[in-house]
């Protein structure tokens, strides 16, 4: 999971989030010019496109967007791989 505390007013409109199967780009629109983008790159490993989203919420009279990336199950008893780290 990716939090960040983003600037009021901030919707879901302001956010660009493209989850692949093994890379994410993620940008929020309403911070200054310059520090927009969050994450570009590969992933640690696989993620369940399908099953990851994103969500913009209030918490604390801030805005916070919550990035979740669900793993993809990947080897012989079905766990998820121990992440060690979120960028390959």
């Amino acid at each position: 999971m990716i939090e960040v505390i983003c600037p009021q007013g901030t919707r879901g409109k302001d956010i660009k989030c493209k989850i692949g199967p093994q890379s994410l780009d993620l940008d929020v629109l309403t911070f200054p010019e310059g520090e927009q983008s969050i994450f570009h790159g590969q992933l640690f490993q696989k993620v369940a496109t399908d099953e990851s989203s994103y969500s913009v919420t209030d918490e604390g009279g801030k805005r916070k967007l919550t990035v979740t990336l669900t793993k993809e199950v990947s080897d012989v008893t079905g766990k998820a791989i121990r992440w060690l780290g979120l960028k390959r």
